[in-house]
């Protein structure tokens, strides 16, 4: 009789991993209207949104902001003149 419990065991395990992948494995519901359109009016303000964080341009871009000889056409400083380079 102690062989059925041997069976049992792997067998309860499986069906409850099956059960258990099944649930996890079901489709979402589908939103009401309002909420889906809650949900995308909060997805487009966070779109809208300026970013927190990390500034989104380098503290060398702006070496004389009345100066543009120092602004190459990307935006970027230009690099240093070569007398203006520390010799090494």
């Amino acid at each position: 009789m102690s062989w059925a419990l041997w069976l049992a065991v792997p067998l309860a395990v499986t069906t409850i991993a099956a059960l258990l992948s099944w649930w996890r494995g079901r489709p979402v519901r589908t939103p009401q209207p309002l909420e889906a359109m809650r949900a995308h009016a909060a997805y487009l303000d966070a779109l809208v949104t300026a970013p927190r964080g990390k500034a989104r341009i380098d503290a060398t871009d702006i070496v004389n902001p009345g100066d543009v000889s120092n602004v190459n056409t990307q935006g970027a400083a230009a690099p240093p003149a070569a007398e203006d380079r520390p010799s090494v």
